[in-house]
Formats: C-alpha cells, structure tokens, sequence
C-alpha cells in the first residue's frame, strides 16, 4: 500500500504519535482542513516509515510477552475464557511458540454450568490438530447434552453429564498443552475427576507422536493397546482405562519436551476450597499425573489427600523429579514413607502443613519424625530441606515425635526448619550446664544457610555451642543463619556467629518457605 493510498483516519493517528512539537504534527493537522493531508504526508515518507518500523518492533515485542505466561484464574466465567484461548490457539498457530507458562485455575465445567455446552466444534479441532480424539462415548454424552434444553432444571441429567464435562476439560487440557513445544511451567488447580482423566490422553499423545516406536513382541503390542472406549478407572461408571504397564506408560516419547516445572492443585468441587479434602487419590494415580510431565524436574503438589498402596513398586515412576513441593497434603494412615519411595532422586524437599485436615481420622497429624525418617531414604542427594509441621497446641514436641538427627544428609547445603519440631531432641548424656541438642549437633558440615523459625529459648545453650564450633571446625561452608533474637542472650548469639565469620546473620527468618 503507498502512503497515499492511506485513509485519512489513520493518518491522524499516525500523527498523533508524532511529538507535541514537531513541524510534520502541525502541518498534518493546519491541512486537515484544507484536505491537503495526503499531499504533505507525501514529503515525509522517512520520518513516517521509521515510526512504522518502530511500532511494527514494538508490537512483536509486546506479543511475545503477552503470550509468554497465560494464566486463567477463577471466576464465574473460567470456562468461557479458557475456551476463547483454545480457540486463539487453534486460529493462530503462531501463538503456540510463544507460550512459557500456562497456569489454569478451573472448576468442573459441571459444577456451575448447568446449560448446553458451545464447545464441541473446538473438541473436534483439537482432534484435527493432534490425531488424538476424545471417547465416543464421551463425544455422544457431549452430544445429548448440547441438544438438551433447560438442563439446569434437570439434576438427574445433569448428574449423568458431570464426567463427560470433567473428561472434556481434562482431553482440552492434555491435547492444548501439547501444542505449546516450548512450554517451561504449567500449573493446573482442579478437581480430582477432571485430573485423573489427563493422564490417559497424555499417553495417548504420546503413542500418537510420529517418534513413538515399540518391540514387536506380541507382548509389548498388548501393553501398549490403549482401549479408546474404556476410560479411567472406577470414577468413569463402571469403565475402566486400559493403562497397561506402568512401565509402558513412562518410556513412550514425551509431547513436552521443555517442560522443567509442573503444578497440580487440588480444589474440592463442593467447597471450592483446597484446604478441605473430601476423596484420596492413589499413588500410582499421583505417580502416572506426574509421568503426564516426564521431563520436568519439580513437582509441586497441594490440597491433596493421598492413598498410598504399599503393594504398588514405584520406586521408578518419578525418577525424574528432583524438586518435590508438598503444601497441604495429607498422606492416609501416615504412609509418608511408601509414597515418598515414588522419588528416588530428589534433591530438594519443601513441606508445608496446614491446620485444617478435615475430620478423618485417617488424616492425622503426621509427627514430625514420620517425615524425616521418611525423608532418610534420600538423606544422601538432598541437598535443601525445608520442614515445617504445623503445631496446634504451640507447645514443644514430644521426644518420641520430634526430629533427631541429621546424621544422614551429608549433602545438606540449605535448611529450613520450626524449633518446635526438634527443642527437646538432646544427647543422652548432654555435657554438664549445657543441654547439645542432637539436631543442632548433626548439622552437615557441607551446610550453607540456616533458618531456624519460632522460640530458641529452650535451645540457646545449643546454638552457643554451634556459635563458637561452626567456623572452621563443625560448618565450615555457612554463609548465613537466621533466627528470632528477641533477647540479649540471643542478640549476644548472633554477635558471635558474626565474629566467627558467618557472612550474614540475621533475625529476619524467611517467611515464605514455599520460596526457599
């Protein structure tokens, strides 16, 4: 298009972006008039072609950015706007490279959207991109609903369509994602019915994927079938997912290749809340959502209550995880251990606990030193530790729940951890006036930082000792230590980690630990 050939509207804007002051502005604007705009605009193709190129840069600039993390929270309309993104992602293919980070905070569609679904046409789309569809079964339920009217007066139908909604979002969200090749970070807070879907469509994916390839043993082609008419487990009335193996589902190709980072929140569909968990999920349902992100190093995990199965061998499915993040989950019975077994080689572990545990008592208080024996099956690798068990009545453990000892983790380099947990862990035979407690004096010497969050008062003596020993004897790579000083003996404490050559030591201990 020449520059004549420009509206006269366009024009105007063009000049708007024009300094106050310069001598084109006021000349475009005097010829308005006169309709003489286009005459003038003529002896000014430079100045005008680099204010294009200026903005047609900053437009790419921005896009890039726009699109780089995509996140959809909720709200009454989570659904419409997620599938308006769908719809952006499936008309302009050029979106999909630029996706970094998508993080999808949604309810069942079921839950509020008691109406013919609008959806179906993008369903079919995702299918047309992938090769992957979803279940006919599904695809005709979907089908009955859209072709239903006044389905919010009709609970029984509404009933019946629930699942096909859950599976819909969960097939919309495993066949989006692998669109994206560069996505880094993924976070999905759902239900528990719409995330035990995703991972059946992830393999699915996966066997899709032109790199797929396995044995030709008449017994590999038998694990590797995937029913498409034979969906998940119990919660799919009655049908059941043909997974085969385990192992056949972690080494198919992964249709996430950039991934380094993934999130899964649980958020109950009766209370809209993830603090109140009402249905446990397996391990090996945990263990095949984490496989969905074979490539991503950390997990984290919230809101979940877990059942683990002591009889499943996991020990392999969640190798690749080396960062595990545990806020608000609760393990059934206890059996920290039998799940923790799902992640051989971590290398750091945060753990946040909540009050609130529901009424079961199935989802007890886990003891503080549940978890850290627990955690002793990877003491080896674990670099960075942080434990916070929450403490209702605010008094100091008992002996028999409280940490021990650090024996275990040669390669500790960061820890974070309550004083509750561990004030009345000592030595048997403490020396005279001085109660060494165990934790303190297990402390690894390859440990970096120290954040010691609550009361020191019950183990002052302790870190006195850890005072004058730390440098260079006991921890000879500390570079910071933080705890409460609210007197003069513990300010004194602190004057003599600072003489001993600890570059920072503080009373500011870090009250995000999720950010440790």
């Amino acid at each position: 298009m020449k520059l004549t050939d420009l509206p006269e509207e366009m024009i105007i804007l063009i000049a708007a972006a024009l300094q106050p002051h310069d001598p084109v502005k006021r000349r475009i604007y005097e010829a308005r008039e006169g309709g003489r705009i286009t005459e003038l605009l003529a002896g000014q193709r430079i100045p005008l072609v680099r204010l294009a190129s200026t903005c047609k840069k900053l437009r790419d600039i921005l896009i890039s950015e726009v699109y780089r993390f995509v996140s959809i929270d909720h709200g009454y309309d989570d659904i419409r706007k997620f599938f308006d993104f769908v719809r952006l992602v499936i008309q302009e293919p050029w979106v999909r490279g630029l996706v970094k980070g998508l993080y999808l905070n949604l309810y069942s569609m079921a839950e509020y959207m008691r109406q013919p679904w609008p959806y179906l046409w993008q369903l079919r789309e995702l299918h047309r991109l992938t090769s992957v569809s979803i279940r006919k079964s599904v695809m005709e339920r979907m089908d009955e609903c859209s072709n239903s009217f006044e389905l919010n007066h009709l609970v029984d139908q509404f009933e019946k369509f629930e699942d096909a909604y859950d599976e819909c979002l969960a097939y919309t969200i495993a066949t989006l994602l692998s669109l994206f090749p560069c996505v880094m970070e993924v976070t999905l807070s759902t239900d528990e019915g719409i995330l035990r879907h995703i991972p059946y469509y992830v393999r699915r994916l996966r066997m899709a994927h032109p790199h797929f390839s396995t044995d030709d043993s008449d017994e590999n082609k038998r694990s590797d079938h995937v029913s498409e008419e034979n969906p998940e487990s119990s919660r799919t009335n009655g049908e059941e997912y043909e997974w085969g193996h385990l192992d056949d589902f972690c080494r198919v190709v992964d249709v996430f290749p950039q991934l380094k980072s993934f999130a899964i929140r649980h958020y109950s569909r009766t209370d809209r809340i993830h603090s109140i968990v009402h249905d446990h999920i397996g391990n090996d349902e945990i263990a095949r959502l984490v496989r969905t992100a074979s490539c991503a190093n950390e997990l984290y995990m919230q809101g979940f209550a877990i059942d683990c199965k002591p009889d499943i061998d996991l020990k392999w499915s969640c190798d690749h995880v080396t960062t595990l993040i545990l806020r608000e989950v609760w393990f059934k019975e206890k059996l920290v251990l039998d799940f923790l077994k799902s992640f051989p080689n971590l290398t750091k572990v945060v753990f946040i606990e909540v009050q609130e545990r529901g009424h079961r008592p199935s989802l007890a208080k886990l003891a503080p030193r549940q978890l850290l024996e627990a955690l002793k099956q990877n003491a080896a690798s674990i670099e960075s530790l942080c434990l916070t068990c929450n403490n209702n009545s605010g008094l100091p453990c008992s002996p028999a729940e409280a940490f021990d000892t650090l024996d275990e983790f040669v390669k500790l380099k960061e820890l974070w951890i309550e004083t509750w947990a561990f004030e009345t862990a000592l030595d048997k035979e403490p020396p005279p006036g001085m109660d060494k407690n165990t934790v303190i004096s297990s402390l690894p010497p390859s440990l970096e930082r120290l954040h010691l969050r609550g009361s020191v008062a019950n183990i002052e003596g302790s870190l006195s000792w850890l005072a004058e020993k730390c440098k260079p004897d006991m921890l000879p790579q500390l570079k910071e230590i933080a705890f409460e000083a609210p007197d003069v003996n513990t300010k004194s404490i602190q004057q003599v980690f600072t003489v001993g050559g600890v570059e920072k030591v503080s009373s500011n201990v870090d009250r995000e630990p999720i950010m440790w």
